[in-house]
């Protein structure tokens, strides 16, 4: 049987994506992205896979809206790792959206994953 469903990730203060990538070794990324991932992971306690999913960032961080995409990066990594979604290319994420949201706590963002799902 196929549902509808939202859940909610909650996030502390990312790297930036200028950070991210301007950071002068890849073990800062390989640490952050491992940090990251399980951040998320711990709170995908699903019975379910996505069919498909939109994925909207809504965030209270100081950066550009476009350095915020690493919460949206490290959500669908969690996501693939965790099983609830195939892979996280365009057939199982439909669309990505970053909100700007000033009544969050600051640093934080609130990560919604919206979609159609099977019970596993």
């Amino acid at each position: 049987m196929i549902d509808h469903t939202e859940i909610q990730i909650e996030l502390g203060k990312i790297p930036s994506l200028n950070k991210f990538y301007s950071s002068p070794h890849w073990t800062f990324r390989s640490k952050e992205k491992t940090k990251w991932k399980e951040i998320v992971s711990k709170q995908l306690d699903y019975d379910f896979q996505f069919i498909s999913c939109s994925i909207i960032a809504q965030v209270n961080y100081r950066y550009d809206l476009d350095n915020c995409i690493m919460a949206i990066k490290f959500t669908q990594d969690a996501l693939v790792d965790s099983g609830m979604i195939a892979d996280d290319n365009k057939k199982f994420i439909k669309s990505v959206t970053i909100e700007p949201r000033e009544d969050l706590p600051k640093n934080s963002s609130l990560i919604l994953i919206k979609g159609k799902i099977i019970h596993k």
